[in-house]
């Protein structure tokens, strides 16, 4: 059935000549480029901004709710609560920019090696 199909197609000399003698072609880059940035910074960079983002959520929805009830018994709690988790939420946002700052004006190591390099250095089979 599918013989058939594709019968109906034909056949070049391109085809025939692809079909005896396939050929791969890849392009590889000239060199390969790694940029190392400060592992640490970056790290308590993620933490700090983690932090933030799951800290001022919470503050804001103790604040509402501390805006919103009548019920004068929990409503300093809630303010309490308000203000310790919007104060953190606040000094992780503070300490991340800090972080990203310092982490935008480190100077970056630029480490480059050619392709013909690395496989000298590299290759086994040698």
């Amino acid at each position: 059935m599918f013989k058939n199909l594709f019968s109906r197609f034909g056949s070049t000399p391109e085809i025939e000549q692809h079909k005896t003698n396939p050929q791969v072609i890849v392009d590889q880059p000239s060199e390969i480029v790694i940029r190392l940035v400060p592992d640490n910074e970056f790290k308590h960079y993620e933490l700090f901004m983690t932090l933030a983002v799951i800290f001022l959520p919470i503050g804001a929805s103790f604040l509402t709710s501390f805006l919103s009830t009548e019920d004068f018994s929990s409503r300093y709690s809630l303010l309490f609560s308000a203000i310790a988790f919007l104060g953190g939420g606040f000094l992780f946002l503070i300490l991340a920019l800090n972080l990203r700052r310092k982490i935008l004006n480190t100077k970056i190591v630029r480490k480059s090696i050619s392709l013909g390099e690395f496989k000298n250095k590299g290759s086994k089979d040698d």
